[in-house]
């Protein structure tokens, strides 16, 4: 059995051979905030500036999903037009 592997040079730092490694994928944050919204109008009014202005503060590569509960419990995914049930 024949592996082919990739040996830098220790002179110089090139790969040797016919595969260099490839970098690792940038890690994207995700976030992810947990609401219940059993609660008043008011909360609920503060829930939700507190909320946009996090969104606002995130990275731009950043990933935002919410989950909000009361009787029962919904995703709502940023990339979706509805939330997903």
């Amino acid at each position: 059995m024949h592996h082919d592997i990739a040996i830098p040079c220790c002179a110089c730092g090139i790969w040797q051979g016919s595969r260099a490694p490839q970098p690792e994928p940038a890690a994207v944050p995700l976030y992810v905030a947990l609401v219940d919204v059993c609660c008043g109008e008011d909360t609920l009014e503060l829930t939700r500036s507190a909320l946009q202005a996090a969104l606002e503060a995130l990275p731009p590569a950043a990933r935002f999903g919410l989950v909000t509960y009361s009787h029962r419990v919904r995703l709502c995914v940023a990339q979706c037009a509805q939330p997903c049930s």
